[in-house]
């Protein structure tokens, strides 16, 4: 046999036997997709939960009045959910955004690190850090307003 032919044999053998889902590659292409599922399902659940936790009840208006009467035929069953924190809208708004002051700031480091130290490394850290500190939340939240601003900044700048 010539070189040519042998080596022609050798590339099929190869290509052959290389792993089609279950290669290096495709485990790093599916570590991405899940850890950005879970880093953007962490980011938005405060907006969520925002919903519930902040009691609204007990604010009242100066320039609105509120019949307890229904002008309506129909009954209604409404219940409402009063929330445990009397935060207002102002706190409310500045922990939602409180994120992106954190995730703005670390964009260029995060690549430097990446390339670096590895993708895996860094986006596994990354998730870590901001599961620890959203765990965290509920905990800060019953402490103090500014510091679930402070869990959120850290939470931006692992992102």
């Amino acid at each position: 046999m010539t070189a040519d032919v042998k080596h022609n044999i050798k590339d099929k053998e190869q290509t052959e036997s290389v792993p089609l889902l279950c290669s290096k590659r495709w485990t790093l292409a599916y570590c991405g997709v899940f850890g950005f599922f879970f880093i953007y399902a962490l980011r938005v659940n405060l907006s969520v939960g925002i919903v519930c936790m902040v009691n609204d009840t007990k604010k009242e208006s100066a320039n609105q009045t509120e019949d307890e009467t229904c002008m309506s035929n129909t009954n209604v069953n409404a219940t409402r959910h009063e929330g445990e924190f009397n935060w207002d809208k102002s706190q409310t708004s500045l922990m939602l955004s409180s994120f992106f002051y954190g995730y703005i700031t670390t964009r260029v480091l995060g690549g430097w690190l990446s390339g670096r130290f590895g993708g895996k490394r860094v986006l596994g850290i990354g998730v870590g850090i901001t599961a620890i500190c959203n765990l965290l939340v509920p905990v800060a939240a019953r402490w103090d307003y500014r510091s679930v601003l402070a869990l959120r900044i850290i939470m931006g700048i692992a992102e």
